[in-house]
């Protein structure tokens, strides 16, 4: 769900913690990532220095986050000293961080059983295009993805969709009725 409402990449996700999270300024702040690789889990650094950065949310993955939160809280209480306490957000029932791998299996799971190509990646995609495809600005969206040249967000993530081709043809013939009056 955080990937789909704020494009941030799987190591990204599994690097929040709490503090990252501002219930009150509805933001959402990154500056770790973790990596995971055959000597386990570790923290890190964002890829690029714009991939430090802070981002809005909305009032839907708030109330996720809110909610997650509290499970997590009586989840502590019922494992008791079994209970891995940590400040991640995306966390186990056991309260182990959720890692990139497990995140990419779970992925590979869902392609598997709908059908269709899928990796969580395609949720930065998406997240990108809808964003684009109502109207926000290239800038923002280049922002929030946390990249360091626009060129980036335009020609990797953003697919050029039918409702875009059509409201280009619109809005082009919109100024030209308004030129000619």
């Amino acid at each position: 769900m955080i990937g789909f409402h704020t494009g941030l990449r799987r190591g990204e996700v599994c690097g929040l913690q709490w503090s990252d999270i501002s219930f009150e300024d509805q933001t959402l702040t990154v500056d770790r990532i973790m990596l995971q690789d055959k000597h386990g889990i570790q923290l890190g650094t964002p890829k690029t220095q714009s991939s430090f950065r802070t981002i809005a949310i909305d009032d839907i993955l708030l109330q996720e986050l809110k909610r997650v939160r509290k499970r997590q809280s009586e989840n502590k209480l019922r494992h008791g000293k079994y209970y891995f306490d940590s400040q991640f957000v995306c966390t186990k029932e056991n309260g182990e961080p959720v890692t990139p791998n497990s995140i990419k299996w779970h992925s590979g799971k869902v392609k598997k059983e709908l059908g269709f190509d899928f990796n969580f990646h395609s949720l930065r995609h998406t997240h990108a295009t809808m964003l684009l495809e109502d109207g926000v600005k290239p800038k923002i969206v280049q922002e929030r993805l946390g990249h360091s040249r626009i060129s980036t967000t335009m020609d990797k993530y953003v697919h050029v969709t039918k409702k875009m081709r059509t409201e280009a043809v619109d809005i082009f013939a919109q100024r030209l009725r308004r030129s000619s009056n």
